[in-house]
């Protein structure tokens, strides 16, 4: 005798329902004015009013723009609206306006800055994210300067074994020590060699240090005078004074 046997599976109705219909909200055609911002290095502030395109069947919650420094680092964040109430020109037109402005630095750096911008529904949808480049420079904006240069008039190579030797600069800049982005030196042995650029590493304040080490060396060209170049440059390009000194290297 055959039996046969049925199986059926039960599935248990989902009271959720999926909606394949959901619409996320979309922002489109950034503006802003002005396109690089100018400001004082005594005061520095940073000012630009700024607008976007928000597509949405939800109602929106909020439209937000973002303030990014040089350093990626979100520095503000302000609420841009539709409400016909200036900066923003004609309510309900779907057009988010907002007037980005931010002061008090202690520092300003300078460089380039970023807008970012999304929209959210009440829903809690999220839009994409738009971002933008922006320009802050000084209006006076001015090279830094060079001085004081420490480092010995003379080494003697040891017969074995290292020691450290430090050199000293003091990089300064009227638009605040902030806007000193590299310090820096080039090097030249006795024959001329050129060793590269060699970065110095803030020491606190204006003072910026480079240890170089100092083997034992036998061949005739790493002894007599090596020449040391220094430069600063600031976050704007500009590039400091020269200062050219120099250490004698002798046998023991």
């Amino acid at each position: 005798m055959l039996i046969g046997f049925i199986f059926m599976s039960c599935e248990k109705d989902s009271d959720k329902i999926i909606d394949v219909n959901i619409s996320y909200p979309t922002i489109s055609n950034p503006l802003r004015s002005p396109d690089t911002v100018y400001t004082l290095s005594g005061s520095p502030s940073i000012v630009v009013a700024t607008s976007v395109d928000v597509t949405s069947e939800d109602a929106i919650k909020q439209v937000i723009c973002s303030l990014i420094d040089s350093k990626d680092s979100v520095i503000g964040q302000f609420q841009m609206l539709d409400n016909g109430v200036s900066p923003d020109t004609t309510a309900n037109d779907r057009r988010y306006t907002a007037l980005i402005a931010k002061n008090g630095f202690g520092c300003l750096i300078v460089g380039g800055y970023k807008l970012q911008y999304y929209a959210e529904t009440n829903e809690g949808l999220f839009s994409n994210i738009i971002t933008t480049n922006m320009q802050v420079r000084f209006s006076n904006s001015v090279a830094p300067v060079l001085s004081n240069p420490v480092l010995p008039d003379s080494v003697v190579r040891p017969t074995s074994g290292q020691f450290d030797i430090t050199l000293e600069i003091t990089a300064t800049d009227a638009n605040g020590q902030c806007d000193v982005s590299f310090v820096y030196f080039d090097a030249y042995r006795p024959t001329g060699t050129y060793l590269g650029p060699i970065p110095m590493f803030s020491a606190g304040g204006s003072l910026y240090k480079f240890i170089n080490p100092v083997p034992p060396a036998v061949p005739d060209s790493l002894y007599g005078y090596y020449k040391y170049h220094f430069y600063a440059v600031d976050n704007s390009g500009l590039i400091s004074n020269t200062i050219i000194d120099s250490i004698k290297f002798v046998r023991p």
